[in-house]
């Protein structure tokens, strides 16, 4: 395994995975970066590690249960978005 492959979320925030992720696993990592943007959001304001509490990432997988992650890329980057189930 060499290098990583770069993953962005909302707002610009950042995550990586290695290179030789299978898109299960980029997705995987995806899905944790949006819920985790949803939490810093929801509470903006507040200082800590809230997005790290298996409540608050409980209670984002819940509120997101009609939705599923989109992965795109631009040739440098798979950017991750919330897309609605129909």
């Amino acid at each position: 395994m060499c290098g990583s492959v770069i993953i962005e979320g909302p707002n610009g925030r950042l995550t990586t995975a290695p290179a030789d992720s299978t898109e299960e696993e980029i997705k995987a990592r995806a899905l944790g970066l949006l819920l985790v943007s949803d939490i810093r959001d929801r509470n903006k304001g507040t200082f800590g590690c809230a997005e790290y509490c298996a409540e608050e990432m409980e209670r984002a997988r819940i509120a997101r249960a009609g939705y599923e992650v989109d992965l795109s890329s631009d040739g440098k980057k798979y950017i991750a978005r919330w897309r609605k189930v129909n």
